[in-house]
């Protein structure tokens, strides 16, 4: 596992989608996952609209189309 840390809170990225889930399981509504990264939302007090951007920064890599 590596992680990193920012203003929006801390990105887990996990050896395994499973064990990411697992994670995201345990963190609940406070965490929010995409493949093996996992975003850890605890201990940070986001607005609406900062929450919107740590949550796109997690799925930047998806492609919608």
């Amino acid at each position: 596992m590596e992680g990193w840390t920012s203003d929006y809170g801390t990105f887990l990225r996990f050896e395994s989608e499973g064990q990411a889930e697992h994670w995201a399981i345990i963190l609940g509504d406070e965490g929010r996952r995409w493949k093996s990264v996992v975003l850890d939302l605890r201990g940070v007090e986001l607005t609406f609209e900062e929450r919107r951007t740590a949550i796109d920064i997690l799925y930047s890599a998806h492609d919608w189309s």
